[in-house]
């Protein structure tokens, strides 16, 4: 028997259950199948009421489990939410706080009833929203799945199998941002988390290529998602408001309209070890420093505002 850690995320997001998994079985299909009929060993470790982020190290470390938690996040962890199950070996970003909450927004707004055939997840990552979308809209008949990693087209390639979407829906597009993406595929929708934390100056380049960091991805959601579809869902953060409206100058847009402003802690452990980083974005004016007081030592230091926007495009 091994161990696993299956994250079960509340569908309106008011809590995160970690439970400890005891498998016999190395098929991750079988192992979704055996969960649903409530066949494998489950034991409750720990819920995060209110979750502020997916991983959050200041609650948990106040469970007794924290350890064998921490011992077991990223290594074929299995992540839940609504009908979905995402399988993340920690090698690709995971289904964030910030994906789960464009996974809410998009059900609340009807995309799970609207009458579209085809979908791009650009920058897809583990799968997730693309899955979402496929597995809870029936309209849909094909998903154009896109990343520059391999890895990540893989995991999407996987989580796909688990979740039982059809082969013949999902188009695996390896490319940066548009570059190849054929010209005549046309879309109802182009659905994307993209990375939008910019670089510092003097970074070594190959920050940009990855998951966290760099704004090039976003970028070219903005300037280029017109040719591909009249209609976009993406998200951003205050730390790269600034690259969205020097961008949006280049584009026309017919309408724009903010579906959710959040203010979230920022926790990307590679740039807050770095303080001309974190001076960078307080001084660009996204990243919030919080005065932390005595009594709330259960608090985050650094804040920034997530946005999730719709925008059409003429």
């Amino acid at each position: 028997m091994r161990q696993t850690l299956l994250i079960y995320v509340d569908e309106d997001l008011n809590y995160i259950d970690f439970i400890l998994l005891k498998l016999s079985e190395e098929n991750f299909q079988k192992i979704i199948s055996e969960l649903e009929e409530e066949k494998i060993e489950k034991r409750m470790l720990c819920r995060v009421n209110k979750p502020k982020l997916l991983w959050d190290p200041l609650y948990l470390k106040s469970s007794p489990y924290y350890n064998l938690i921490r011992s077991l996040f990223g290594k074929n962890t299995i992540i839940k939410y609504l009908n979905v199950y995402i399988l993340w070996n920690g090698r690709v970003w995971p289904p964030s706080i910030d994906s789960l909450l464009l996974a809410k927004i998009l059900k609340e707004q009807s995309y799970f009833k609207k009458p579209m055939k085809s979908i791009i997840d650009m920058g897809c990552g583990t799968g997730f929203l693309g899955i979402l979308l496929a597995k809870n809209n029936v309209f849909i008949h094909k998903i154009y799945a896109i990343d520059i990693s391999e890895e990540s087209l893989l995991s999407t390639t996987l989580n796909a199998q688990i979740n039982k979407i059809d082969s013949k829906k999902l188009k695996i597009i390896r490319s940066d941002s548009f570059s190849n993406v054929p010209k005549n595929i046309k879309v109802d929708l182009i659905v994307c988390n993209p990375p939008y934390i910019p670089i510092f100056s003097g970074k070594n380049k190959n920050y940009r290529f990855a998951s966290f960091s760099g704004t090039k991805l976003l970028e070219d959601i903005i300037r280029y998602s017109g040719y591909f579809t009249k209609e976009i869902v993406f998200l951003y953060s205050s730390v790269s408001l600034h690259v969205v409206n020097n961008v949006n100058s280049e584009v026309k847009i017919k309408k724009r309209e903010i579906l959710l402003r959040k203010e979230l802690p920022f926790r990307v452990p590679l740039v807050l070890r770095d303080s001309d980083w974190v001076n960078y974005l307080v001084k660009m004016g996204g990243l919030r420093e919080k005065e932390i007081l005595k009594e709330e030592q259960d608090e985050y230091r650094f804040w920034h505002t997530i946005y999730i926007e719709r925008r059409v495009y003429v």
